[in-house]
């Protein structure tokens, strides 16, 4: 008797801390939600009055498309994700929740991740283009068809993640759509940052070998020193901004092929998962949060177009 009263407050102190765990990861998202709704509307604000016409390009099209995905996730897909949480830790067992909502939450993550990691995964493919093959990037990359792309990926990873109210396995969905939306373009980013940074390099290499007469010792000079600070720019990029971001997909991965591949059927209750999965989410949706601050740091167009705007009042 002694014994099951034992066992009985156990799982009791266990599920208090489950519910405190729930809660403040719901309240974090609320908070993360509010930053990223407010930072990406204020982008897509500048953007819209755009005083300097600096944004009528094709490559800040991908730009905006992320920014759009991210405003998203912050007004619908975080509240939800926070509230759901709250929601849990105020119940015993995520049985009391609606099945609907949680494969709704579900789906809304599935989507956001997903669209966001092919429009990045669209950024660094237009910027290796640019940098590769600078003519063809400007012949074939027109406004309209930056917009068909960005427009394509979105409906794409929304229709695929749709799928997921099919009645299929949830272990099949998972397994194409780990390695499409998420590994695929992960590897496609880093293939991409390395083909420019060795492209870079051969440049500065190049210019070294013919620079014999004086005139090209100057242009080899101003080649070397342009292809310098294109190679730190994209280290500063790399590791400052995608690797943390392609890190949270890889855990977003793991997590998720865990949770299919989980013999246990009660794992997903664990304590761990629960601190782990809302961890890797958290991480994933502060590139959210900070996506205005990255293009007003690295993009010269939004400090100028912020900078003209505050003026103007």
């Amino acid at each position: 008797m002694a014994d099951a009263d034992g066992l009985a407050n156990s799982r009791d102190s266990f599920a208090d801390s489950t519910r405190g765990i729930h809660t403040t990861f719901g309240i974090i998202f609320l908070v993360i939600g509010f930053v990223a709704s407010a930072g990406n509307t204020f982008i897509l604000y500048v953007v819209k009055r755009d005083p300097l016409k600096c944004f009528n390009k094709p490559t800040n099209v991908f730009n905006i498309a992320l920014t759009m995905a991210h405003l998203f996730a912050g007004m619908t897909v975080l509240p939800l994700t926070g509230v759901l949480n709250i929601l849990r830790g105020q119940r015993s067992t995520e049985k009391s929740l609606s099945s609907a909502v949680v494969d709704l939450e579900e789906f809304l993550v599935n989507f956001i991740v997903a669209t966001a990691t092919v429009l990045l995964f669209t950024i660094s493919t237009e910027r290796c283009v640019a940098a590769l093959h600078p003519r063809l990037n400007r012949k074939w990359l027109t406004l309209k068809r930056a917009k068909v792309v960005s427009t394509t990926a979105s409906v794409t990873c929304f229709l695929f993640c749709a799928i997921m109210f099919l009645p299929i396995s949830k272990a099949s969905f998972y397994m194409v759509y780990l390695h499409i939306f998420i590994l695929l373009p992960v590897c496609g980013i880093l293939t991409s940052c390395a083909a420019r940074l060795r492209n870079f390099k051969k440049q500065a290499r190049v210019s070294a070998i013919n620079s014999g007469l004086p005139i090209a010792q100057m242009f080899a000079r101003e080649t070397r020193k342009r292809s310098s600070q294109m190679v730190y720019k994209l280290l500063v990029t790399l590791f400052s901004i995608l690797l943390p971001v392609l890190l949270s997909l890889f855990l977003f991965y793991a997590i998720r092929l865990v949770e299919i591949t989980c013999n246990d059927a009660g794992c997903v209750n664990e304590r761990w998962f629960v601190v782990l999965s809302n961890v890797v989410l958290i991480l994933l949706f502060l590139s959210a949060a900070l996506n205005p601050h990255v293009l007003v740091l690295r993009i010269p167009e939004y400090s100028r177009s912020i900078r003209h705007i505050l003026r103007l009042r």
